[in-house]
């Protein structure tokens, strides 16, 4: 080992090396062997100066753990006696705290017993090993060709178990990334755990993104509930306060547990992997929550006072709904996240802030130290949801593209600043997955939905809402209203010749206007360029169509027209050429 350190402080070229890269990480030992079977089998490659075996140390490494916790513990409460004792406190204070000085010294005392009976146990391999050789360049040499031996076997299974056959092989992950009590967690076992923290993280999503609808469907001012802060202001600024409150609990839900139960739960191997693991999970939640807040304005349960009439298309009404929700989740990212969580990191105050409480000095060097740990899948998470969401609605709004290029500069400078600054730096880590999904899957992702949302915002900039021919029959006879801002023969005739040249269709086309062909209404003159004739054409029809319903009203003395009175106007107002 010495002279590996030697090489790797004189080495050339600018490569950094550490012990590392001169170590490989071996996995699926079989039960049966040995460091010397270890050995024999990597020495093929090239000369071994070291093998090691991880061991299922797990519960000895939680037993040294919790000893620092409870000789801090008992530093406490000496401390707090001493304060009494000094300050003449009563004889009962002092009493009780002796006591406490005592139980917390009679729990250091029982934790170091039990880690001595540990230690003395035999323990056993958790099927990972770390072989380390004199020259990094036979390590580079065995992740090459050790998969291809591997996978030339053609004995049984057991056979092939025995002489090494399902042994896997990877680079060694720095020692400072290791998360060596979770290593006696096998693969199975760990497959286990991701089915469980996934399932539960899905159903913590779906809970966080209903709380998140709900407080911008039915909380917000304006959105269910007619608020005018000048004259409602109390009601306003409830509103306000309540869809706030659901909206910060929907993501602290998410935020909070899931965290934890990839930490206890899930257990993975590495803190990379961890990092790994959280960041897909955040990634998902906040990703799938941003688009159906957005996309759920387009349908009609989902209306609200500012889109009345949702109708599976971008309306106008959505870009007030949908859009303006999607617009402010992602600068709200922009400023808040950013530069008041991220740049500020109020959490980071209050612990400096008990710092300089602290009883002794390294209590208050632990709480100045901010750990840097799983600050990257935070701020990953947040990055391509502005990515994703961003690219995908930006053809609808362009402004889009500005937030998106300002996010991504300001978070260059605010990572900078956390980073250097403010957080301990995290485990060294050669593992570049996180950024090989993002630049493989989430931005490939991310043109590809920009893509397909273009035609469909394109395709519904030029729709424009348009009668059936069931419809129009209808309020011609009176059982309908009429469209809005239509109260006349001219009006209506223009409405539907305007729908007919907007939808890129010609009098003659109808079936791209009304759902039921059998329901068009012929014109005279259809392959007429002049639209003013087709129009006025139109208009006489109306107008004869509405006199008939006047008379046979007058006639029935306003009763509701019979089925098969309805029927045979329907009929006229269908094959009718002219009036």
């Amino acid at each position: 080992f010495d002279e590996i350190h030697t090489r790797i402080r004189n080495s050339d070229g600018g490569q950094l090396l550490t012990a590392a890269d001169f170590t490989v990480m071996v996995s699926h030992v079989p039960e049966s062997w040995g460091s010397q079977q270890l050995r024999d089998f990597f020495e093929k490659f090239g000369e071994v100066v070291h093998v090691g075996f991880s061991l299922n140390y797990g519960e000895l490494i939680k037993r040294i753990r919790k000893a620092k916790t409870l000789r801090e513990q008992h530093t406490n409460d000496l401390l707090a006696l001493l304060v009494l004792m000094g300050k003449l406190a009563t004889k009962d204070q002092i009493t009780n705290a002796r006591q406490r000085a005592r139980n917390s010294l009679r729990r250091v005392e029982d934790n170091n017993r039990t880690i001595k009976q540990l230690m003395r146990e035999r323990y056993t391999c958790t099927g990972y090993a770390f072989v380390t050789f004199n020259k990094y360049q036979v390590a580079q040499a065995v992740l090459a060709e050790l998969p291809k031996r591997l996978q030339g076997h053609k004995m049984q299974t057991r056979v092939s178990y025995l002489f090494g056959g399902h042994m896997r092989v990877r680079r060694a992950p720095e020692p400072a990334d290791i998360i060596w009590e979770n290593l006696q967690c096998s693969w199975r076992q760990q497959f286990v755990r991701q089915v469980i923290t996934t399932t539960i993280s899905l159903f913590l999503v779906t809970v966080g993104t209903v709380a998140i609808f709900v407080a911008n469907m039915y909380i917000a001012p304006g959105m269910k509930i007619p608020t005018d802060p000048m004259t409602d202001f109390m009601l306003f600024v409830g509103l306000y306060l309540g869809s706030l409150l659901v909206l910060v609990s929907g993501h602290l839900v998410v935020f909070i547990i899931v965290p934890l139960l990839v930490i206890h739960v899930e257990r993975p191997h590495t803190n990379a992997a961890r990092e790994m693991s959280l960041m897909i999970k955040l990634t998902a939640f906040m990703v799938l929550n941003t688009m159906i807040n957005g996309l759920l304005f387009l349908f009609p349960p989902f209306y609200t006072l500012l889109n009345e009439h949702p109708n599976y298309h971008f309306s106008p009404g959505w870009y007030v709904t949908g859009g303006q929700v999607l617009l402010m989740s992602i600068i709200g990212d922009l400023l808040v996240v950013n530069l008041i969580l991220e740049l500020f990191r109020p959490g980071d105050l209050i612990r400096r802030f008990f710092a300089r409480r602290a009883q002794t000095q390294q209590q208050m060097n632990e709480l100045y130290a901010c750990p840097g740990e799983l600050i990257l899948p935070y701020r990953i998470c947040i990055m391509c949801k502005c990515m994703v969401c961003g690219t995908m609605f930006s053809f609808a709004l362009p402004v889009l593209h500005l937030v998106i290029a300002a996010y991504m500069w300001m978070g260059h400078w605010v990572d900078r600043y956390t980073y250097l600054r403010r957080v301990t730096p995290p485990p060294p880590s050669h593992d570049l997955s996180q950024m090989n999904v993002i630049l493989t899957y989430v931005f490939p992702s991310a043109i590809l939905l920009h893509a397909f949302m273009a035609f469909k915002f394109l395709g519904d900039i030029c729709h424009r809402e348009i009668i059936s021919g069931g419809e129009f029959l209808q309020w011609l006879l009176g059982d309908e209203a009429a469209p809005e801002g239509v109260t006349s023969a001219q009006e209506i005739g223009k409405y539907v010749v305007s729908n007919l040249i907007e939808n890129n269709g010609t009098l003659g086309q109808c079936a791209r206007v009304f759902s039921d062909t059998t329901q068009c209404i012929t014109l005279p003159g259809h392959d007429n360029p002049d639209l003013g004739a087709q129009v006025a054409s139109l208009a006489s029809l109306i107008g004869v169509a509405q006199d008939l319903k006047a008379q046979v009203a007058a006639a029935a003395g306003g009763a509701v027209l019979s089925e098969e009175l309805r029927v045979e106007l329907t009929c006229f107002l269908r094959n009718e050429s002219d009036a």
